[in-house]
């Protein structure tokens, strides 16, 4: 508005002994000339310059710095923390903090509501946000790459290098909470649901691999080595678990339909890929990738 203004008082300039003239002939007290110059100005202004107004869009693209699109969902990164490499790390591993909490927050945390045959709306809500760890997974990226192009030390690449693998890690967790939410949705069409126990079983290993997801965000947050070791040495206890559910269940001699069979199955697996994930974090905590 100030450019267009600008421009109108440089039109205006050569004429200001006849505009005066002009404004004391339509009479008038000064209030009233003064009123009648601000009216007259605005109007001429907006006669002269409407036929340019494409072309004036078009200087102010050029002229103003393009800011690039940042996900609504995005906290910590910033462009201008790139200059020094230091704190573009530590805004990295912010962001990744982030990241991982929404995963907690926006879908681990709906995990048992999505056995419920009757409840679409959190299965619906799980699938639809793994679209936004989706856009920080990309954001942390491509951020990522832009820091491994500058002059590092030798541990600022290593320490670049280990958020582009729990990035890895944090996406696929959500991938394979997304399945799991996906795999469910069979349950709504089908005449019976999991049995009582079956249910339970899944609930009882998403657990352990619950426990595991936040003891590793926990050892993240805090640099605690000896914690994601803990973590690595739960892993078997896990697998242990989930065969012995696997086995209870082709075993259990009832007649199941395959559909309800296969969701139980899947359901299964994702836990243990979710739960590779997890494990796969804690060897990049302590330097094993």
């Amino acid at each position: 508005m100030r450019f267009f203004k600008i421009i109108g008082v440089l039109l205006f300039l050569p004429f200001t002994q006849l505009f005066v003239y002009g404004l004391e002939a339509v009479g008038g007290g000064i209030e009233r000339q003064i009123a009648n110059a601000h009216t007259i100005f605005n109007i001429v202004n907006l006669l002269v310059l409407l036929p340019f107004c494409n072309k004036f869009a078009d200087w102010m693209v050029l002229l103003l710095p393009y800011k690039e699109k940042v996900t609504k969902h995005i906290k910590y990164l910033e462009n201008e923390s790139l200059e020094v490499p230091t704190i573009a790390l530590i805004q990295t591993r912010k962001e990744l903090g982030n990241m991982a909490k929404l995963i907690d927050e926006h879908m681990l945390h709906h995990f048992d509501d999505l056995l419920d045959a009757h409840n679409p709306v959190h299965r619906q809500a799980v699938i639809r946000y793994e679209d936004n760890i989706d856009e920080i997974y990309k954001s942390i990226y491509h951020y990522l790459q832009k820091i491994t192009q500058k002059d590092l030390t030798d541990e600022e690449s290593e320490e670049s290098l280990k958020y582009l693998y729990i990035n890895n890690h944090l996406e696929g967790i959500s991938d394979s909470l997304q399945h799991i939410a996906l795999t469910t949705t069979k349950l709504e069409g089908a005449q019976t649901n999991l049995k009582e126990w079956e249910a339970k079983g899944i609930s009882h290993l998403f657990e352990e691999v619950s426990t595991n997801y936040h003891m590793v965000i926990n050892a993240f947050d805090e640099n605690d080595r000896e914690k994601a070791i803990e973590v690595i040495n739960r892993n078997p206890i896990i697998l242990r678990k989930e065969k012995d559910l696997r086995f209870q269940h082709f075993n259990s001699g009832s007649n199941q339909s395959s559909r309800l069979s296969s969701v139980y199955v899947d359901i299964m697996n994702e836990l243990i890929m979710l739960n590779h994930h997890i494990v796969s974090i804690s060897y990049t905590l302590i330097g094993m990738v």
